[in-house]
């Protein structure tokens, strides 16, 4: 039976592959990824992911060969939780190259990953369990993997950001923040609120934060900060400062709204979802796991239907987000994450694997 939903499953994504769609180059295969950053335009990649056989997408692969099998049955588990079963760090070249940076450990995934503004260093955060685990692990390391300093914390801990030359700030539950330093490792500093903080952005004037309360504006200092707007769970800042996108939480259920605004978040516009239909996402439809851009005009976003399986690939028009034809659009997983690097070029990742839109 599970030979059987296997090999319908992989039959149906290379069925799903749209005719005439914008051409994505598949990089890294035989790789799958939850988080990823670029280091500078065009430079190589760092990842979370896992293993994941090229042999697995193939519709005519034997799946009665047990090897085989078994290899994709257990891609097929990791891509059910990545976070529980121990993603590793990796780094893919420019020539093409993938080398395993660090591994978790002791039941831990990583599950995101962050360069620093320098590129010399990297902060990833692993959890053990999924995301709802009340046990999580801050750590910063050189992209040789070398000088390794893990922090570990009580209860959930968001993504990190960079800051400075080759520090990070990341956010945690109960409002807290962590800090490294230039060429350290995270410590607790002063957090703005009691919420959980989902998403840090350090690309403005002034750290941006988004959780359950809210989306603030941290002082300089980081020990006060200025509600703008609604919480949620994606966040993109514009390097003046000006420019906010937000994918907006408005339920329990993590229902969400796509919200920009251009002053600083004194005032916001809600930019719709659309399908090539034309028609308006309701809340409950889509959910999006990241925003990028290479700058306030160029905004791109990533993430899935709810309502059945699917992955997206959007970019805003400046009234509305129109949908980008995407690598295996009825996919099982969402896309997680997206950079935008040279040329605008948007490379985009899920647990079915990192794809780079071409020409």
């Amino acid at each position: 039976m599970l030979r059987t939903a296997l090999t319908t499953a992989v039959v149906a994504l290379a069925a799903a592959a749209p005719a005439g769609a914008a051409s994505w180059e598949r990089v890294a295969p035989g790789y799958a990824a939850f988080s990823i950053d670029q280091r500078g335009p065009g430079g190589e990649l760092v990842f979370a992911g896992h293993e994941r056989p090229v042999a697995c997408d193939d519709p005519e692969a034997d799946f009665l060969d047990d090897a085989l099998f078994e290899s994709c049955l257990r891609a097929a588990t990791a891509s059910q939780d990545c976070q529980a079963v121990g993603c590793h760090l990796y780094r893919l070249g420019t020539d093409g190259s993938v080398s395993r940076i660090a591994e978790p450990g002791d039941g831990f995934g990583f599950y995101d990953v962050r360069l620093s503004a320098d590129g010399t260093r990297m902060a990833a955060v692993a959890v053990s369990g999924g995301r709802s685990s009340d046990t999580s692990r801050l750590t910063t390391l050189n992209l040789d993997g070398s000088s390794s300093r893990t922090q570990a914390v009580t209860g959930f801990t968001a993504g990190t950001a960079p800051l400075g030359r080759s520090g990070f700030l990341a956010g945690a539950g109960q409002g807290r923040l962590f800090r490294a330093a230039d060429s350290g490792g995270f410590r607790a500093v002063r957090g703005p609120s009691s919420c959980v903080i989902y998403r840090v952005s350090t690309d403005g004037p002034r750290p941006v934060v988004t959780g359950y309360a809210g989306t603030f504006v941290l002082s300089r200092d980081r020990g006060s900060a200025r509600r703008i707007g609604p919480g949620g769970e994606a966040l993109w800042v514009s390097r003046d400062g000006r420019t906010i996108a937000l994918a907006a939480s408005i339920s329990a259920g993590r229902d969400v709204r796509m919200l920009v605004s251009r002053n600083g978040g004194a005032s916001w516009s809600n930019t719709p979802i659309t399908d090539p239909t034309g028609e308006d996402a309701s809340p409950a439809r889509f959910i999006v796991g990241e925003i990028a851009g290479s700058s306030a005009g160029d905004l791109w976003a990533v993430g899935g239907r709810r309502d059945q399986p699917a992955a997206r690939v959007w970019r805003l028009n400046g009234s509305n987000w129109e949908r980008v034809e995407a690598p295996n659009p009825e996919g099982p997983h969402p896309f997680s994450d997206i950079v935008v690097g040279e040329g605008g070029r948007p490379v985009i990742s899920s647990l079915q694997g990192i794809f780079r839109l071409e020409g």
